[in-house]
């Protein structure tokens, strides 16, 4: 039996992730968004979390592409992490 060849397969593309409009994420409900991030994107579910944060998908409104982003939540940083951002 002759092999395939494999520049002639596709991968297969994975479902897209369901968006929820209504950011019923469990960490997102007691957090607010900053307005130009949701103005431009879409979140969806919760991919992960962990001490200082946690990760959902985000959908581009515009263009449909979906992302993984981090949300670092302030108050779980230790004071001694935090470094001076001066331009």
């Amino acid at each position: 039996m002759p092999l395939l060849n494999s520049a002639f397969i596709l991968p297969v593309s994975p479902p897209k992730t369901p968006i929820l409009e209504d950011l019923t994420a469990s960490m997102l409900i007691h957090h607010s968004l900053n307005p130009a991030f949701r103005e431009k994107y879409r979140v969806g579910q919760e991919l992960g979390s962990g001490g200082f944060g946690f990760v959902v998908v985000a959908q581009e409104r515009e263009t449909g592409i979906e992302r993984a982003v981090k949300f670092i939540i302030r108050k779980k940083v230790p004071s001694s992490a935090w470094v001076i951002d001066t331009p």
